[in-house]
């Protein structure tokens, strides 16, 4: 079973078994619907946990999980990271789970010649952009938007990329 990280607990909130969650997704209110099964990672174990309740909140989300109605019960949880199916989670044509992204093979469109991988998908100001690790060189950050992504092929591990002038 292959799992996406989700969120880390931050704190406890109030004596009922509330968490705090740094959300690590950007699809909280799906990932901590009511009813829907995430996974903690507690002392080398993946937990099976049922979300009972879930608020969003400025920078965090609030959880409370079946099973678990007090303050005790979820403190040893801090600092641990809850998880998701990957195989729960389905996506949009032209959309891909970052993990997937990662140790592609940037491949300039125009040359076919490979100009790196990327290293990780990073997000700012809510866009998503490709950090792409060369051999002796700098890093280049190359938008994960239409203009510039011609075509993603994740079997053969390759993102075809419209470089423009100054980009590289």
């Amino acid at each position: 079973m292959a799992f996406l990280t989700i969120g880390k607990i931050v704190n406890v909130r109030g004596l009922k078994g509330e968490v705090k969650l740094q959300s690590l997704t950007d699809f909280a209110s799906l990932r901590y619907r009511k009813g829907n099964t995430v996974y903690l990672e507690f002392e080398g174990k993946m937990i099976p946990l049922i979300v009972h309740m879930h608020k969003p909140a400025s920078h965090l989300d609030y959880v409370q999980f079946e099973g678990y109605s007090t303050v005790e019960s979820v403190t040893p949880w801090m600092n641990c990271y809850v998880y998701a199916e990957k195989e729960a989670i389905s996506l949009k044509k032209g959309q891909y789970f970052f993990s997937d992204l990662v140790d592609c093979s940037i491949v300039n469109a125009q040359t076919l010649v490979v100009e790196g991988r990327v290293g990780k998908v990073e997000t700012y100001n809510g866009k998503n952009l490709l950090r792409m690790i060369r051999e002796g060189k700098p890093d280049v950050l190359i938008p994960f938007i239409s203009p510039f992504i011609e075509d993603v092929d994740l079997v053969n591990k390759t993102i075809r990329v419209v470089f423009i002038e100054g980009m590289v």
